[in-house]
């Protein structure tokens, strides 16, 4: 942990003992395991997170909506985080906050050897599938600058990290509605349903017509 040393030279130990609270209160909830790394990444968020709050500054998380629901776990460590934060330091970050954090859990996931490759190229190979049959089915050119495609991107990840494990939910009288004003995007969900040979049910459908409105809108 050499890092972490050089980390400490120029950052306050109360930093470092707080992100390892936080670690030790995630690790009694998450069931993977966790790189070692996380203990120099928390640490280094947190002394920047006080750092621009005592500018006056913080910075959204634009995925806050997706770790919430798709990493409910990390997403509570990251709750957690924020509550041991007010009491050690007496500051109060915006709730956002709590997805940056869990986002470091996230990311600092293990991948058992020989699955990371594969199963990254396989994921890079749909999504690069599935922007295509927007384009070519809706006729426009997708912006891959734009915050709606890093989103759309992101909940494919998260989506295709629980294909295996969804269940058929009781419906979403939602859809119904997405469905009568974003006809296009629906029709394009149903496609990729089909290029996925998988069956969506109406969350799903609801959520990826959503993102796919945004990127014909952009």
């Amino acid at each position: 942990m050499h890092r972490f040393s050089e980390l400490l030279q120029n950052i306050s130990v109360e930093y470092a003992s707080i992100a390892d609270d936080i670690i030790r209160f995630a690790k009694s909830k998450i069931k993977y395991e966790l790189s070692d790394t996380i203990y120099i990444s928390l640490t280094d968020h947190i002394s920047n997170l006080v750092a621009l709050m005592k500018e006056g500054l913080q910075i959204p998380n634009q995925l806050t909506w997706e770790i919430k629901k798709f990493y409910p776990v990390e997403y509570a460590v990251g709750n957690y985080a924020l509550s041991l934060i007010k009491d050690k330091i007496h500051i109060q970050p915006e709730e956002y906050e709590a997805g940056n954090i869990a986002l470091h859990f996230i990311n600092a996931q293990i991948i058992k050897s020989g699955e990371q490759v594969e199963d990254i190229q396989k994921l890079t190979e749909k999504i690069r599938d599935i922007v295509t049959i927007i384009r070519i089915h809706n006729k426009t050119e997708i912006d891959e600058n734009s915050i709606a495609f890093d989103r759309f991107v992101t909940h494919l990840r998260f989506f295709f990290k629980r294909v295996d494990s969804m269940e058929k939910d009781a419906g979403n009288p939602l859809l119904v509605h997405v469905v009568e004003k974003y006809p296009a995007a629906y029709e394009t969900a149903k496609l990729i349903e089909n290029y996925l040979k998988i069956t969506l049910y109406d969350n799903e459908l609801l959520y990826l017509t959503l993102h796919i409105q945004k990127l014909i809108e952009n």
